[in-house]
């Protein structure tokens, strides 16, 4: 497979030998905010925020009131946020202090509007959207802070309520859901994978990201067809007023990038890394005399491209590239006979995106393409290689039918050509090996429409009636499901919320074109409930609790009898979570998250209930960030959770060779399915970072000790030969971190 950014390198090298004059940074800085109700402290989208004394410099919030504004040089400003439309107002002038301040660590404000009625005609929303009754969201600066992540976004997400996933490796498990239940966006763009190293490492550069919206269960009709969370990644515009570049390394990999203006009303930005494990053993040349062991260290490279253009102040058009390559093979020579096993997964997406904005109307129309294949090669036992060209069309239509409804109405269209192919060795009796083999290109289309009302039934109650409408030809089956969502502003800062919603999700395509594949098969299904509160002291503390409840059906189990994968498998998952967080201040922050859950499903087959294989029943996560003088910046997370399940042996019979009389092996006896648990986990991950400003450029450092106080927590039993006995073996040890980003 050849790599797919040899083109991207080319291109990001050419900006790099720019004119001289685009490699030096001025001194402008980043404010950052939110835009609210003072009547309700809900957010308040589109409003337009001024800066006193300049008509040049403004911006606009986005639809949950977030703004961030480009300020030319450090000094004290006065901003104010203003809203025309069904519901007017505006902000006092607030004075801001930018000294100190550098545009790579924004400071925070937030801007509170008295909104009144108008009779005038709208011009932006007039009504707020009622958020999903279950949402988190998490900003770049705040994942920054996170320490034991290196800078990652999605191993900053697992210290949330609501999700975790396995040590070492990031992609997430979600309120009872399977790893590869979730649904994955990035600039409403779908994704082919999000993580290199089997889960161990994002495939999206963090510092490209500015905030990632999680919704782990209960979320609105426009998403869809996935049973577990939903991941929205929101990147950072282009920079519209300088050109900046940036190198990063960290020990993982390092990263180079370029944004920039290239006209009055359009910027772009580049950004690349790679992995250099590989070449740094290639330069070292090592090589051991008759090792049994051969090592192709694994290697990734990932890549994203955006071209913004605001075609006037109703219009803006982005193109976008994304794509991701992870390479790996390892061959080992065990007794003389050789065993490999590969991997080489790459994808990218390519698309185009047009939000346009009218008096009662805002609409977002998404085009674009989709090409991901993945190979492996299992010691020649199985061979898999899958090849996927997608085109979809999204639109996403919002306008106000009536003062106190809102709605949200839109779909999602794409035709899919697979190649599928699999071939699979294996023994038939003690005499006979069979060969098994599958080549198809079938093409598949997916289609689904859903329609929301956001009924604001009184001034502090929003009640959302929705339901989604989606079907394929992979199974040729629709399926019309409702969803409902309720918020109710009790207090100035206290809101309940609920939610119910019925969701499918489609067999994978082993299930339906596999060697040993059942075209029969129907979608999982899943119930989500949720009820919840939150509860805002202030702009800066705040504390949410969440119970959630999952009903799932017609999950897949392999039926040993037929050999064939059956629809048999029910299960639930329910728990509590509770958020207690100091929102970004300059000082410090953090949060303290905490829940505690049950997942678990019953098989058919055998006729017993077993625990999630991601079961975990209590989950504690510290986060404590605190700014220093000089700019420096400490962190910490402590991660506490129960000990995960595992399958225990409880006994084995020993298999005697009938000609010479020796034991061959012990064949193991296995406990129940999920019985026993390994020891309680925890660790403390410590980060110590520096932001160093010069006249021309910027550097940022960090180091961080993972499992500071090197606690041993168990990853697996190793057993003896004869399985009488066992070893345990660890997760990481106590290890540094290092890394650093230069913004020139």
């Amino acid at each position: 497979m050849k790599s797919l950014f040899n083109i991207q390198v080319f291109i990001v090298l050419i900006l790099y030998v720019f004119p001289a004059a685009l490699l030096f940074a001025n001194d402008s800085v980043k404010l950052s905010g939110k835009v609210f109700s003072k009547n309700d402290a809900t957010p308040i989208p589109y409003a337009l925020i001024l800066v006193k004394h300049s008509d040049s410099l403004r911006t606009r919030a986005d639809e949950e009131g977030l703004f961030q504004l480009i300020l030319p040089k450090p000094g004290k400003y006065w901003i104010k946020a203003s809203i025309k439309g069904d519901l007017i107002g505006e902000s006092p002038w607030v004075e801001v202090d930018m000294e100190g301040v550098s545009s790579q660590h924004p400071r925070e404000t937030a801007l509170e509007i008295a909104l009144a009625s108008s009779d005038s005609d709208i011009i932006v929303t007039g009504i707020k959207p009622n958020r999903n009754p279950s949402e988190n969201k998490i900003t770049q600066v705040e994942m920054n802070r996170v320490s034991g992540t290196a800078g990652d976004p999605m191993w900053a997400l697992l210290s949330l309520p609501g999700i975790t996933g396995n040590e070492g490796n990031a992609e997430p498990v979600v309120r009872g859901a399977f790893p590869g239940d979730n649904l994955y966006y990035i600039d409403d763009l779908p994704v082919g994978y999000l993580f290199h190293a089997n889960g161990a490492i994002s495939a999206i550069d963090g510092k490209y990201i500015q905030d990632i919206t999680f919704l782990p269960s209960a979320y609105g009709a426009e998403y869809g067809d996935k049973l577990g969370g939903v991941f929205e990644f929101k990147t950072i515009d282009p920079l519209s007023d300088r050109w900046l570049r940036s190198i990063g390394f960290s020990l993982l990999g390092f990263s180079f990038g370029a944004q920039g203006p290239v006209s009055k009303n359009q910027s772009m930005l580049f950004n690349a890394r790679r992995s250099y494990l590989d070449i740094v053993i290639k330069l070292v040349e090592f090589e051991e005399e008759n090792s049994s062991e051969f090592l192709s260290p694994p290697r990734y490279d990932d890549v994203q491209f955006k071209y913004d253009w605001e075609v006037n102040s109703n219009n803006k058009v982005s193109f976008q590239l994304i794509g991701a390559r992870d390479y790996a093979r390892t061959n080992l020579n065990p007794g003389g006979v050789l065993q490999i096993e590969e991997i080489d997964d790459a994808y990218f997406t390519q698309g185009i995106i047009w939000d346009s904005y009218f008096k009662k109307i805002s609409s977002k129309m998404i085009a674009g393409y989709l090409y991901k294949e993945t190979f492996s090669n299992d010691s020649d036992i199985e061979i898999k290689e899958r090849g996927i060209r997608n085109i979809f069309f999204r639109e996403k239509l919002r306008f106000q039918l009536h003062k106190n409804h809102l709605i949200k109405m839109g779909g999602d269209l794409s035709t899919q050509r697979t190649h599928f192919s699999s071939i699979l060795r294996y023994t038939c009796n003690q005499e006979v090996r069979c060969v098994g083999a599958v080549d198809v290109t079938p093409r598949i289309n997916y289609g689904a429409a859903y329609f929301n009302d956001s009924w604001q039934v009184a001034d502090n109650v929003i009640v959302d009636l929705g339901a989604r409408l989606s079907g394929n030809d992979l199974i040729k089956r629709f399926y019309l499901e409702p969803r409902l969502g309720a918020s109710w502003q009790v207090l100035r800062r206290t809101k309940l919320t609920a939610g119910w919603g019925r969701y499918n999700q489609p067999p994978g395509l082993d299930s339906v074109y596999g060697l040993f594949s059942r075209p029969a098969l129907v979608h999982r299904r899943a119930d989500h409930y949720l009820a919840g509160i939150l509860h805002e002291f202030n702009s800066q503390w705040s504390w949410k609790t969440e119970l959630y409840y999952k009903t799932f059906w017609d999950f897949l189990e392999w039926d040993f009898n037929q050999g064939l994968a059956t629809n048999d498998t029910t299960g639930e998952a329910y728990g509590a979570e509770i958020l207690i967080k100091k929102n970004l201040s300059h000082d410090w922050s953090g949060w303290l998250s905490l829940t505690a859950s049950r997942a678990e499903f019953k098989n058919a087959f055998f006729d017993n209930t077993r625990l999630s294989d991601f079961d975990r029943p209590l989950i504690a996560v510290f986060v404590l960030s605190k700014h220093l003088s000089n700019d420096w910046m400490f962190s910490l997370k402590w991660n506490y959770h129960t000990g995960d399940v595992y399958t225990p042996i409880i006994g084995s019979t020993p298999i005697i060779d009938e000609d010479t009389g020796e034991t061959v092996f012990y064949q193991a006896q296995y406990g129940a399915a999920n019985s026993a648990r390994f020891p309680h986990y925890h660790a403390l991950d410590l980060r110590l970072s520096k932001h160093f400003k010069y006249s021309t450029w910027e550097l940022e450092t960090y180091f961080e000790l993972i499992n500071a106080y090197n606690r041993k927590n168990v990853k697996k039993y190793v057993y003896s030969f004869d399985k009488r006995s066992r070893k345990a073996e660890y997760h990481l040890p106590i290890f540094p971190s290092v890394g650093f980003t230069a913004h020139f």
